[in-house]
């Protein structure tokens, strides 16, 4: 019995993978949840990987309004994109559960690109060109590169293009884009990330030249000599005049006094 109902869910399944949104030799840009196949590029839209073991890939899809699920061989799964625009190649998860359950949940939970730019995946040689799509036709999408110059590429030339509303369009097979999706994943990280602000400019510093010092301002010393001084001389006490008296003189002689020098003795008589 549950062999059974495996079966129908497989059928059921694979009728609702003929549905998906684009159409033989007109791919159509969509913004949705869908599940690619390994097998003849088959596609289940409305529908997510929602968990993963080491062998097993759960797909969640809404069948008529009524969610189903489904698993499948790791090995059956191609890719997965969703509605932000986001995907995810079942060769880039990790053969560890435990990592390959956290790549699963981050891709689920990645948001919508804000970097404004749209990106053209070339696939020969391999790379991701991020721009802003001017004009697109059937056959040539007009852009403008990063440097604001006008230039134009052939759609058969690309694998696929990410919009940055969340849309995307496969312009080649599943099986032919997924590896290149998958080799670009890096480059497509880088593109998105924004442009690191100019540095500037270096400036040369330079010290300021030291001043000498200024030569100090001495006032001159006046070098004082004390001037010799005389000593005052010795002045010899005044001579004393001393009387002496002296014997009356014979007659006929005239008494004098003769002044004597200070200090003199009177002879002898």
């Amino acid at each position: 019995m549950r062999v059974l109902l495996y079966l129908v869910l497989l059928l059921m399944l694979a009728n609702c993978s003929q549905k998906v949104a684009q159409l033989p030799g007109k791919p159509v840009a969509i913004a949705q949840d869908v599940v690619f196949f390994v097998k003849n590029d088959e596609a289940v839209p409305d529908a997510r990987i929602t968990d993963i073991t080491a062998d097993k890939v759960v797909v969640t899809a809404n069948v008529k309004g009524k969610t189903k699920i489904y698993p499948y061989a790791r090995t059956k799964v191609l890719m997965a994109f969703t509605k932000a625009g986001n995907y995810l190649v079942m060769s880039e998860l990790s053969a560890d559960p435990v990592e390959a359950k956290r790549q699963l949940n981050e891709f689920l939970a990645a948001p919508l690109r804000t970097d404004g730019n749209d990106y053209l995946i070339r696939t020969d040689p391999p790379a991701v060109i991020p721009t802003r799509i001017s004009l697109e036709n059937s056959d040539v999408i007009a852009y403008a590169t990063s440097d604001n110059t006008a230039a134009s590429v052939k759609k058969n030339a690309l694998s696929a293009i990410l919009y940055k509303d969340g849309r995307y369009l496969m312009l080649n097979p599943p099986g032919q884009a997924a590896p290149v999706l998958a080799r670009l994943r890096q480059q497509l990280i880088e593109a998105g990330k924004p442009a690191p602000a100019p540095e500037p400019p270096a400036v040369e510093m330079k010290s300021a030249p030291i001043p000498e010092p200024e030569p100090e301002v001495v006032a001159p010393t006046r070098t004082y000599t004390p001037r010799r001084v005389a000593k005052p001389k010795t002045m010899a006490p005044p001579k004393k005049e001393i009387m002496v008296s002296m014997p009356p003189a014979k007659s006929g002689s005239t008494s004098k006094s003769m002044p004597k020098s200070a200090g003199s003795l009177p002879k002898k008589p």
